[in-house]
């Protein structure tokens, strides 16, 4: 259990800080984009978990907002032909494609499934939550695809963050990737926070 919460948070921290430094604060020291959220991450661990529900809550609400705003927005942009498999890709393609989604995706469901059974959540709304929330990871994969095609969002390293980019109203281009920057935040702050939550109830039992 230690290992799986030590895996998912420091995965999670560092791609959040490279994330956030390659597309928001490229010109700003690491260490400045590390302490708030450091300091983020303390003032939840210290908190009760009631505290992280809200906050999920709130942020699960306004995500979905977001992700079926972007859709919508890109919607005119689509190629549907772009989700069509021509050839198959290649090998290493493929394993470098599944180890990300394994160590993204697949990790910090058991994660979470740890903190559930932690927590005395029923099974049931688990997986009700981890299947909306696989459906709003399949709807910006989706999106992303449908405006790149396969091969082009596979090669890019923040395919999503770059759709949104793509939103245009009328002639008008508009950056509206904040929207973006904020779900991806959240995300990370939540998984972040469920590791610190895991590692503490353990030791406590």
């Amino acid at each position: 259990i230690y290992l799986l919460s030590l895996f998912t948070f420091g995965d999670t921290f560092i791609s959040f800080i490279r994330f956030i430094s390659d597309n928001l604060l490229p010109y700003t020291p690491r260490v400045l984009i590390v302490i708030p959220f450091v300091l983020i991450l303390v003032y939840l661990g210290f908190k009760k978990t009631s505290t992280l529900y809200k906050f999920s809550l709130i942020c699960g609400f306004l995500s979905v907002a977001v992700v079926v705003f972007f859709f919508l927005s890109t919607f005119k942009d689509f190629e549907f032909k772009n989700i069509y498999i021509y050839d198959l890709p290649r090998f290493n393609t493929v394993v470098s494609q599944s180890v990300f989604y394994f160590k993204s995706l697949v990790i910090p469901s058991l994660l979470l499934g740890v903190f559930a059974r932690q927590e005395n959540i029923e099974k049931g709304v688990l997986l009700g939550g981890l299947s909306l929330g696989l459906l709003a990871l399949a709807i910006t994969v989706l999106n992303s695809v449908l405006l790149f095609g396969i091969r082009f969002s596979g090669a890019l390293e923040y395919p999503y963050s770059m759709a949104g980019s793509t939103v245009t109203f009328g002639n008008l281009f508009t950056r509206l990737d904040g929207f973006l920057y904020f779900v991806y935040s959240a995300t990370c702050i939540i998984k972040c926070t469920v590791g610190i939550f895991v590692i503490k109830k353990s030791r406590s039992v």
